[in-house]
């Protein structure tokens, strides 16, 4: 679960993804989740995510 980066009062939203050979943390890491995973290992959040209002 992650929250809204917008206000709280924002709406629910289901990831469903992957499947069959893929896992569905390869499409919230490294596709358009709220998060990065760096190079360093860590988590960075992802300025384009599906999280943040405007993707600015």
């Amino acid at each position: 679960f992650f929250e809204s980066r917008g206000k709280k009062e924002d709406p629910v939203v289901i990831w469903l993804t992957g499947g069959p050979g893929c896992s569905s943390e390869l499409a919230v890491f490294y596709e358009n989740g709220p998060f990065a995973i760096a190079n360093n290992m860590s988590l960075v959040w992802n300025k384009f995510g599906w999280d943040k209002k405007g993707r600015k």
